[in-house]
């Protein structure tokens, strides 16, 4: 049976974000050949619309039998494909790929279990003739239920070609699948903030929270006053912990510290302090 899944927005960071048209090892001459493809841009690679290296997508982690489609195989060239192109994916270094990410993000990640997924028809896929991609080629069968165990990854990788006179991409051969467990406090709030100290002022929105794993869910600004995101996780224990950044990669904080919390089926209720007790915000949520 198939079920639903979301492509997650990326509160993730990239591990690169340059044009394939603009490939490092284009630019370096580090291939050493086909200068034909390097002249007519005929590079293949693995897009995503975001520009990043990962694709997150989060799935009800119930005991039902799914099949995720993914990948976009592309072509970057000046002209579309003049004829059909196969490419070769492979699974091979998705340890290594994973690896990489969670010491570049200081992520958890664990490479899914190979007893525990399939692929489907394959990892070889044809970009048409006429055509610049291929998307959604790459077809994964799994139990979501597994996803309450980890958090799983898995790291594809272009490894070769079929036709001749088209090169690798250096930037965009890999691609992370991050599969996540759809958090229960995923939904659409009412949101009110009442904001005291460097600002006073009640704001009032209505937001989409998505996932971020099983307990956290993230909402872009802080207060639906200043620009930023804020991730709220739900504890055991029926308080919230928040988190203010200045954006979605959590590379500078703004010291969110909880005065009081809690939630229940209907929404939640959270108090909150940042920079230092410089602002608080009271805010209340409720499931549209």
């Amino acid at each position: 049976m198939k079920i639903g899944y979301k492509i997650l927005p990326m509160a993730i960071m990239a591990l690169g974000l340059s044009s394939c048209l603009k490939d490092e090892n284009i630019e370096n001459l580090e291939y050493g050949i086909n200068e034909d493809a390097i002249e007519s841009n005929r590079i293949i690679e693995l897009p995503s619309a975001s520009g990043t290296h990962v694709i997150a997508a989060s799935f009800v982690p119930e005991d039902k039998d799914t099949v995720f489609s993914t990948l976009t195989v592309g072509l970057a060239s000046k002209e579309p494909a003049s004829e059909d192109i196969t490419v070769n994916l492979t699974l091979d270094n998705s340890a290594a790929i994973i690896d990489n990410w969670n010491e570049a993000n200081g992520g958890e990640l664990v490479g899914f279990p190979s007893d525990q997924f399939s692929i489907e028809g394959g990892l070889s896929v044809t970009i048409p003739r006429g055509s610049r991609s291929v998307t959604t080629p790459v077809k994964i069968a799994f139990n979501p239920s597994a996803l309450l165990e980890a958090q799983y990854a898995l790291g594809f990788q272009i490894a070769s070609v079929d036709q001749t006179g088209y090169l690798i991409s250096g930037n965009f051969k890999d691609m992370l699948i991050q599969f996540v467990a759809q958090s229960a406090f995923e939904a659409d709030y009412s949101f009110t903030s009442v904001i005291t100290g460097g600002a006073n002022t009640t704001t009032t929105e209505d937001v989409y929270m998505p996932t971020i794993d099983a307990t956290t869910v993230s909402k872009d600004g802080i207060g639906g006053y200043f620009s930023g995101y804020t991730e709220y996780t739900f504890n055991e224990d029926g308080t919230i912990t928040v988190g203010a950044y200045a954006d979605a990669t959590k590379g500078s904080s703004y010291g969110a510290t909880v005065v009081e919390s809690s939630y229940d089926d209907n929404g939640f209720h959270v108090k909150f302090t940042i920079l230092g007790g410089g602002y608080t915000f009271d805010e209340t949520a409720v499931r549209n």
